[in-house]
């Protein structure tokens, strides 16, 4: 349901601003209290500073939840406040998942029960109240999910409208510098660490005789309490390619309904194991989907006309980065900025390059390998797919079969433009599935889709 991706990355994003910027016994003097009066005398922007300072020394496990409402109203004052926009748009998506664990409790399998139960016990264990109640704890007016829809009307509805407010904050200071304190002892949650590690050396010998040794070293870290760190222009706009590639995700990921698709899923494994050694057909696999008539319909087609919006942006933004490796790759210029470095290899940089690409109209993608080894190619016009999207995916699932139970005809092999050719089936009987696990459309649970179509 929830991309474990996704999930943690909020999560621990959150943990992150828990541990960040919070009061230190030593270095910080300033007493957290919010002094109306004075703050009233002062201008906009002067008041605006000085509750965004205010938040900040807030923005530990203690209290990033008035934090967030400090920056709020920083904001009224100044819109443009640097820090409390900076702040803000961490703040935003994070205070969506209030009670998490909670909501998503009833959809969740046994595993992912436990996983949530040991996380909970995990914020616990590392006395951690605010963040521990914050996640686990439900607002009077939010419930359960009770089904799939639920989930994505959350994620469609208010994480995809928080992260683009995160957008919206990074625009507003996109050409600005300035700095923000961390408290890095109580990220880490300890006073400095020593830690041993066992690693082994490989060589080669000129007879081609490998050698091991194996070799333990200690790690000793410190801590000097709060740091400061840089935010730049750079910074700014990693930042914000991270919350709109979360969005975009979000928007892919919502924008067909996935209601009933565990149950899909339990129904067909229970299939499956009942028909033992001997595989599911595509009659079957296709039936099951078809008595489902809310899944796989498209919830709202703007999700995907901005999703090509967004993703050109985003990947427009990565070929800066592409331009700029030279200097932004391990850069000792960087030590004190909050991300210090970014290197973009060749291949990432080919692959960001193909989806520009692709976006811009039809293009060839390799699929996998046939049994000579040679690349399988097919045209695919992801535009089309973005700009018309398809309103029901079950009207282009095959309508004929043979006695065998294999596809025999499709209502349009296009798929509404999305494989212009039309020739997508035919590619994909071309595929050796033994060589092209890691290909596109293909992973470990497809074996041949010759066991589908014909």
């Amino acid at each position: 349901m929830f991309s474990k991706k996704f999930i943690m990355s909020t999560l621990i994003a959150s943990t992150i601003i828990s541990g960040c910027v919070q009061k230190s016994k030593t270095e910080m003097k300033e007493p957290v209290v919010l002094n109306r009066a004075k703050i009233n005398l002062l201008s906009s922007s002067e008041s605006a500073e000085k509750l965004a300072r205010m938040g900040e020394i807030l923005l530990g496990q203690e209290g990033f939840t008035v934090a967030y409402e400090i920056f709020k109203e920083a904001l009224d004052k100044d819109p443009g406040n640097a820090k409390a926009n900076f702040y803000k748009a961490f703040l935003n998506p994070i205070m969506k998942f209030k009670g998490f664990t909670k909501r998503v409790y009833k959809l969740s399998s046994a595993r992912e029960k436990q996983k949530l139960i040991n996380f909970e016990q995990d914020l616990k264990n590392k006395n951690m109240p605010e963040v521990f109640n914050f996640i686990t704890k439900m607002s009077r007016d939010k419930s359960q999910f009770e089904n799939y829809s639920d989930a994505q009307d959350f994620l469609r509805k208010e994480v995809l409208q928080a992260l683009s407010e995160s957008v919206e904050n990074i625009n507003q200071i996109s050409s600005s510098s300035f700095q923000v304190l961390f408290n890095q002892q109580k990220f880490d949650h300890s006073a400095g660490y020593k830690n041993t590690y066992t690693s082994s050396s490989c060589y080669q010998d000129s007879n081609y005789n490998y050698t091991c040794n194996d070799y333990s070293y200690t790690y000793e870290k410190s801590y000097d309490g709060i740091i400061k760190l840089d935010i730049d222009r750079k910074d700014l706009k990693i930042i914000k390619g991270y919350f709109k590639t979360l969005a975009n995700y979000l928007r892919l990921g919502t924008a067909y309904s996935i209601n009933n698709v565990q149950d899909l899923g339990d129904r067909l494994k229970e299939m499956d194991d009942e028909n033992g050694s001997k595989k599911l057909t595509a009659f079957q696999v296709v039936y099951e989907i078809q008595k489902n008539k809310d899944i796989f319909v498209l919830n709202d087609s703007n999700l995907l006309a901005d999703l090509k919006i967004n993703l050109q942006e985003t990947l427009n933004d990565a070929q800066d980065f592409i331009d700029l490796n030279g200097e932004f790759c391990k850069s000792h210029l960087r030590e004190n900025n909050l991300i210090k470095s970014i290197c973009i290899n060749e291949g990432t940089a080919t692959d960001i390059k193909k989806a520009i690409n692709l976006l811009s109209g039809p293009d060839y993608v390799v699929i996998g390998q046939d049994k000579q080894k040679n690349d399988v190619r097919v045209m695919v016009d992801i535009s089309a797919m973005l700009e018309n999207p398809i309103n029901d995916l079950k009207e282009y699932l095959p309508t004929d079969f043979d006695g065998n139970g294999k596809a025999t005809t499709y209502p349009d092999k296009t798929f509404k433009g999305l494989f212009p050719n039309g020739d997508i089936i035919e590619k994909l009987k071309e595929v050796n599935y033994s060589t092209s696990k890691n290909s596109i459309f293909i992973n470990d649970s497809v074996e041949s889709i010759g066991d589908y179509v014909d």
